[in-house]
């Protein structure tokens, strides 16, 4: 595992280190990830870190076009107007929990119907019946991810950040 300095290395696969993630978790007193192996937890991290570069539109551009990772990142301003640089704290804990998500079996990439499930169908003459919205879940189920990223990630103006399902309250 090559985990990204702040530099934008050109193979760095993972935004945070084993030893990060043991003092975050152990922090929050979450046993469940020192089950894990060292190797494991590497996967996981790496994993993780694919899941979160790739789910979310992210504020300003990339440092170089030759970095493997989307951060660090240049004009990334938050909600609060600071210039962010190098890996955000919010990154990286969006990526060890999405790690530990992960390593609880957890499928970070399902995508729920638009329509709403499917409740009943007929093939002959082809009538379906979906599941209303007012029985779906109106926001994802891992806003644990959602809530760590949101002052980094552009917001559509619709109550929803593009790729992550976060709600305005």
């Amino acid at each position: 595992m090559i985990v990204e300095d702040g530099t934008g290395l050109t193979d760095a696969n993972s935004y945070v280190s084993v030893s990060e993630s043991d003092a975050y978790f152990a922090e929050r007193g979450e046993t469940k990830w020192s089950t894990f192996t060292a190797s494991k937890k590497d996967n996981l991290l790496i994993l993780a870190t694919d899941y979160i570069d790739t789910a979310y539109r992210w504020r300003g551009k990339k440092a170089t076009p030759e970095q493997a990772l989307q951060f660090p990142r240049e004009n990334c301003i938050d909600n609060d107007g600071f210039v962010r640089e190098g890996v955000p704290l919010e990154v990286k804990k969006a990526v060890m929990e999405c790690a530990l998500l992960i390593g609880n079996d957890n499928e970070v990439y399902s995508v729920e119907d638009e329509n709403g499930a499917v409740i009943s169908e007929k093939i002959g003459d082809l009538a379906f019946t979906y599941e209303t919205k007012d029985k779906m879940k109106e926001s994802t189920r891992y806003d644990v991810l959602n809530l760590k990223v949101k002052g980094l990630v552009i917001d559509t103006g619709r109550g929803k950040v593009i790729s992550s399902g976060v709600s305005r309250v």
